[in-house]
């Protein structure tokens, strides 16, 4: 399926249906509101699309940390004194 305006009409809305829904709209709404509606449209189409768009980028960016936190819990936890000891560019005589 593709991602289209009229998709939440179904799948199998056409053309013909299309035509009919805009001629009932400008019938019910006149010439001189119908663009007004149009626009009103359009702007809570953006603002949800908008509203979308940060939503998934906040759940990626949780998972990213939920990841990144089981990560960090998985690596041993060397203190502070040890630190140079446990780097292994560190070469020590034995």
């Amino acid at each position: 399926m593709t991602d289209t305006l009229w998709e939440p009409l179904g799948a199998e809305t056409g053309m013909p249906d299309i035509i009919f829904i805009v001629l009932l709209a400008l019938i019910m709404f006149g010439p001189k509101k119908l663009p007004e509606i149009a626009r009103h449209i359009g702007k809570y189409f953006a603002q949800f699309k908008r509203l979308q768009n940060e939503l998934r980028s906040q759940l990626e960016m949780e998972l990213g940390n939920i990841q990144a936190a089981e990560t960090a819990k998985d690596e041993p936890v060397i203190p502070p004194q040890f630190a140079q000891d446990a780097d292994p560019a560190v070469r020590h005589p034995m």
